[in-house]
């Protein structure tokens, strides 16, 4: 059984994240789920899978670490994904009846990490399509504004795919504008005044649409690292699709076919709303 968040999402909350497709959690969290995350990052940084990375070069200060789907691996991180209250608030906001776990990211910014993670959308990586799809991002470390991740208010509205681009040289995963993927536009340029860019505490959650545009810059801490465990999860209308070129990460070993629903067994139906 899920646990319970440590304080109910409220309905003004759920109508900012229907409106700007990101909305900040404050204390939602129960603490012993932060010492959890914690043990499954060190878990993580430890270990490797198919998709560990270090995103900065050898020669970058600092260090930019990612890895996604380190829960097959690590337990501590499918416990948080399996028992924690984010599958619950994952349904909350998206209004669906359930919440499936899609998959888990750690993300880890040591002191000095000049790298920043490139403006883009979630969902042009992966092989799924709806509406009812959401990112939960949950930092161990307390984050100030300027080393926080940054969502574009209102930009999963925009009825537009970016083309994805790797974090550490900016290739592309042979998706472009002929496949209906456009050139992402400059953000800080063009669209400064939407983004959303909050100071975080352990506990608090960061909550985007799969088609909310977000990046992050490197982290000019002295001595505090920004380390964060993000999930992934759908919701109802959520189904599997194909897409040109490469998927990261990639579910065609899950068994389904184009247009079926993204739901247990493939993916753990967490949460279920009951009438």
């Amino acid at each position: 059984m899920p646990d319970a968040p440590a304080r109910t999402v409220t309905g003004d909350e759920v109508a900012q994240f229907d409106t700007d497709g990101v909305v900040c959690l404050k204390g939602v969290l129960p603490q012993h789920w932060v010492a959890v995350l914690e043990q499954g990052i060190a878990g993580a940084m430890a270990s490797a899978g198919r998709y560990t990375r270090r995103q900065s070069d050898g020669d970058d200060p600092g260090l930019f670490f990612s890895d996604y789907g380190a829960s097959a691996r690590v337990p501590a991180l499918m416990d948080y994904a399996l028992h924690s209250p984010v599958g619950e608030i994952a349904a909350t906001l998206l209004r669906s009846n359930r919440s499936n776990f899609l998959y888990d990211a750690v993300w880890v910014k040591e002191p000095g990490t000049a790298k920043p993670s490139a403006w883009h959308q979630d969902q042009p990586y992966y092989a799924v399509d709806g509406r009812q799809i959401c990112i939960v991002w949950a930092p161990v470390d307390p984050v100030p504004e300027d080393v926080v991740l940054r969502c574009v208010r209102g930009s999963h509205r925009w009825g537009k795919a970016f083309k994805p681009l790797r974090f550490k040289d900016l290739g592309d995963y042979g998706r472009n504008g002929t496949d209906g993927y456009a050139e992402p536009p400059d953000i800080d340029r063009d669209h400064a005044d939407a983004i959303l860019a909050p100071a975080m505490e352990p506990g608090d959650l960061l909550v985007f649409h799969g088609m909310c545009m977000h990046g992050a810059p490197g982290n000019s801490q002295a001595g505090r690292s920004r380390r964060v465990v993000s999930t992934t999860w759908v919701g109802d209308d959520a189904v599997y699709i194909e897409r040109p070129g490469e998927m990261e990460p990639d579910f065609s070993d899950r068994g389904l076919k184009p247009g079926e629903p993204l739901d247990a067994p493939a993916f753990p139906r967490v949460y279920e709303r009951t009438l």
